[in-house]
């Protein structure tokens, strides 16, 4: 299992929204994923995060398996690092939903079953709520050359009401890469604008840089 890190002022530069002289964030993350054209060989941390982002329309086919397993590995590394938490029943884990709606056969809970999986090998009961749903269909950010601000992404997300009780006091939202920040900043927006005095977290499978080789797409 890789260790945790923090993003501090120095790691913040690689993210255009976590401002580094504004430290009003706090996020965590296990690696490091080379962006650009490097591909799967690149390193086997690539390797994961390219399996676990595998589409859809590849279930049923022999490449599935290998996003299972990438799902398995981070729920490993999860529930390693929750198991060690005291205070793992005061924090609400909140999914960073897909690009897609839920009635979009593009639609990938991935993040979800991390955390679902996270329950069955802890095998106590974790407070784990979609807080925040995708409400219109969009181009997953880091495939779209028209990158959304925070501000345009809120467009696009909205509060479950159907889950806000009890009230968060800490929420961890979970997602696969910290690229610019923008899921974070947006959906942080959203629960402190709902829930005054909140805290909200960040943790992440990897934070996106990019080598000299690698290019940028």
């Amino acid at each position: 299992m890789p260790r945790l890190q923090k993003i501090d002022s120095f790691t913040a530069r690689d993210h255009s929204y976590l401002h580094p002289l504004q430290p009003d964030y706090e996020c965590y993350y296990f690696g490091e994923y080379t962006g650009g054209r490097v591909g799967y060989a690149y390193s086997d941390f690539n390797k994961l995060i390219l399996n676990f982002k595998k589409k859809s329309n590849e279930q049923g086919t022999s490449a599935w398996a290998y996003k299972l397993g990438a799902i398995e590995t981070v729920a490993t590394w999860f529930s390693d690092l929750f198991s060690k938490a005291d205070r793992i029943e005061e924090i609400t884990f909140v999914p960073v939903p897909p690009s897609k709606t839920k009635n979009n056969s593009e639609y990938d809970d991935r993040m979800l079953q991390v955390l679902k999986r996270v329950e069955e090998k802890l095998k106590r009961r974790l407070d784990i709520r979609e807080l925040i749903i995708t409400c219109r269909d969009r181009e997953p950010l880091h495939g779209s050359d028209n990158r959304l601000k925070p501000i345009q992404l809120k467009e696009y997300l909205r509060l479950n009401e159907n889950c806000i009780e009890p009230e968060p006091q800490e929420v961890f939202l979970v997602d696969d890469i910290l690229t610019n920040g923008t899921h974070y900043r947006a959906i942080k927006m959203i629960l402190e604008e709902k829930f005054f005095g909140v805290k909200t977290k960040g943790l992440f499978i990897g934070r996106r840089i990019f080598s000299e080789n690698s290019g940028i797409i």
